[in-house]
């Protein structure tokens, strides 16, 4: 046989029933062992990476739609507040308005005034009537929107709830009773509608304070909100 030059030596055969040579094998297992680490860690680094971006992509998205809906309900929060004042300041106003006219005219029947001013407080007093029922059912429903617990304080003095309902009872009353004066009918009494005119301005004032807290509730939870942010 030919002497081979240089290189390693062939590899030999393995004969019939010849088992391998075990140093032979151990050394095809360290040269596997590298490479099979290497793959190992490339499949770790593979799947880190993929589930680091899923789980950075779940949580990214988690927080901004959790941002958006806070900025949402702070803005509704917002809203709230704002319509809310501007609805108070509408029935607050008309009730008031109503109310006043009302007393202006009774000060005819009551002696403050002289009959002369008869004509012009009464044209003044329909006017407001007017406005009032024109306005009725949407500041009904306006009020059971925004308010729709509010109360003000209580008071032994005056039973007048704390509802919408109840001031326009009120006034559908004094306007009963003041009516029966502006007729001159004989059951017209000037100090019964007085009374109720003095009771009538209770009344408001108090469902005013029940809308103002009220609101004062919505800025207090809106600073909260705020402050949780």
């Amino acid at each position: 046989m030919a002497e081979q030059v240089g290189g390693a030596p062939p590899r030999r055969e393995l004969e019939e029933g010849e088992e391998p040579d075990k140093g032979a094998v151990d050394d095809d297992e360290r040269k596997k062992k590298p490479f099979e680490g290497f793959v190992e860690k490339v499949l770790l680094l593979v799947i880190g990476f993929a589930l680091t971006t899923a789980l950075g992509g779940y949580l990214t998205n988690q927080y901004r739609r959790e941002t958006a809906k806070t900025e949402f309900e702070i803005a509704s929060m917002q809203s709230d507040i704002s319509r809310s004042i501007e609805v108070f300041q509408s029935i607050s106003q008309l009730m008031d308005k109503r109310l006043f006219r009302m007393r202006r005219l009774h000060d005819v029947f009551n002696g403050n005034v002289g009959a002369e001013a008869f004509d012009q407080r009464l044209d003044d007093y329909r006017a407001s009537l007017i406005e009032w029922n024109d306005n009725l059912n949407r500041n009904r429903a306006l009020y059971a929107f925004y308010f729709p617990q509010a109360a003000g304080r209580p008071t032994q003095d005056v039973d007048c709830g704390s509802s919408f309902e109840a001031i326009r009872q009120g006034f559908t009353d004094s306007h009963n009773e003041l009516q029966k004066l502006i007729d001159k009918k004989p059951e017209g009494a000037p100090q019964k509608v007085q009374t109720m005119l003095d009771d009538l301005n209770v009344c408001i004032y108090i469902l005013d304070e029940g809308m103002l807290l009220h609101i004062a509730d919505l800025r207090a939870a809106y600073k909260e909100k705020l402050a949780n942010q």
